[in-house]
Order: C-alpha cells, then sequence, then structure tokens
C-alpha cells in the first residue's frame, strides 16, 4: 500500500511538473536599462543579461521566481552600514530601511507585474538575505534579488517582457536627545539646603524690617505724646 502511494505521488509530481511547463512556457525577461531607479541608484547597476523565468510545481501550483542580478558600483556608501535593514525590519536598534524592487513591461510598455521596493512580506524580496548581501559587496562584485510571481505572470507566455529595478532608502528619525523630567528636576542636597537657607533668610529679613519700623513708629507716636502731655502740664505750672 504504501509502496503503491509513493508511486502515484510520483506520478502525480511528475505530470504536474510537465503540465507547468506545456501550460506556461519559458518567458525571457531583459533589463530595460542599466541603471537603478531611486534612492540607491549610485551605488548599485542591473546587470545587463536576460533571465529566463520557468515555472515549477509547488504545492499543486505552477510557481515561478524572477531573479535579477545587481553590480555594485565604485561609489562609496554615504550612509553607516550597521543598523540598517532590510524594509519590514523594526527595532530600536534598527537606524533605516532600504528595498529593491521591481518592474515589468509587456511589448507595447505597458506595466504587468510590479513589486515595490518598499514592500515586505509576500509583496517583498523572496528573502532577507538578498537584500543584506547587497551591502557586503565590494566594487564590481554581484549578487541575485529574487522575488516569487506566483499567479500573477501567467500571462506573460508569447510576448517580449523587459524590466525595470527600482530602490528605496529610508532613515529613521533620531528624537533629540533631552533630559528626563525627573533628572531634570532633581537636585542635590546642597542645592536644596542652600535654597531653604535662602528663604528663610529672606522671610527673616523681611520680618525684622517690619518689627523696625512697627517699632519705630510706636517710638515716634510714645515721643510726640509725651511732648503734649509735657507742653500741656507746664502751661498749668
Amino acid at each position: 500500500m504504501k509502496k503503491t502511494f509513493l508511486l502515484v505521488a510520483s506520478t502525480l509530481c511528475l505530470l504536474g511538473l510537465a503540465s507547468c511547463g506545456d501550460k506556461y512556457p519559458d518567458v525571457t525577461l531583459t533589463p530595460k536599462e542599466a541603471s537603478v531607479r531611486g534612492d540607491l541608484g549610485e551605488y548599485f547597476t542591473v546587470v545587463e543579461e536576460p533571465f529566463v523565468l520557468t515555472y515549477e510545481q509547488e504545492y499543486g501550483s505552477c510557481e515561478n521566481e524572477i531573479t535579477i542580478k545587481l553590480k555594485r558600483t565604485d561609489k562609496p556608501f554615504a550612509f553607516e552600514k550597521d543598523g540598517m535593514e532590510p524594509v519590514g525590519t523594526w527595532g530600536k536598534n534598527v537606524k533605516g530601511n532600504y528595498g529593491i524592487g521591481i518592474e515589468i513591461y509587456d511589448a507595447n510598455d505597458n506595466l504587468v507585474f510590479s513589486r515595490g521596493a518598499d514592500a515586505a512580506g509576500l509583496l517583498g524580496v523572496y528573502s532577507h538575505s538578498d537584500l543584506t548581501a547587497l551591502l557586503d559587496l565590494k566594487s564590481g562584485e554581484t549578487s541575485s534579488v529574487r522575488w516569487s510571481g506566483g499567479e500573477d505572470l501567467r500571462d506573460l507566455e508569447g510576448k517580449e517582457f523587459t524590466y525595470k529595478v527600482t530602490s528605496t532608502l529610508k532613515f529613521n528619525k533620531e528624537e533629540p536627545k533631552t533630559e528626563s523630567k525627573s533628572k531634570s528636576k532633581s537636585k542635590s542636597l546642597d542645592e536644596v539646603y542652600n535654597e531653604a537657607m535662602d528663604s528663610y533668610n529672606k522671610a527673616y529679613d523681611d520680618a525684622m524690617d517690619s518689627y523696625n519700623k512697627a517699632y519705630e513708629d510706636a517710638m515716634d507716636s510714645y515721643n510726640k505724646a509725651y511732648e503734649d502731655a509735657k507742653s500741656i502740664y507746664s502751661s498749668y505750672y
């Protein structure tokens, strides 16, 4: 029973492979231009060679994989590579993100397939390693970037197709470093003591000024009353 199952599975697999090749013939994709459009254009160029798009049976469906090659220029990166991660990657140590996209055009220059440079997940590149490898290239070295076309490219048979490569590079905004409220308000014991003493001394001085003024006013009133009384006394005697 087990042998029979394996035989049937193998036969179905072979039939599936044959049906994919018969139903979706290979398609040749030719670079439309050598330049990479977008933010990474000065660091990479497209390797100008055609790519043959083939279909293979996978999980009961005819799948395909788009592959293009990029070449590193001699232009030094104007940014630090550390902390730069492929699109779709986040974290406190991520300083920015970069990505590669592709646009496929038919013979009439109509856009028939697109994967944005800022797309991630199923709509992004096949693997993050394809992107991370790019930043490690030296001048003149090449590396491949892949996408899963899926069912989107099944109508391309029997036509001439070209493609363009796009790119994106974005940096995360760094928040200005500011002292926390607790830190900005924290004071040493000496500072607290000195402020308290300053406040006490001011209050004491104010109180003494008020006391002295009241004392002086009272003495003036007393002296005036004494002189008035003395004058009246003298008038009788």
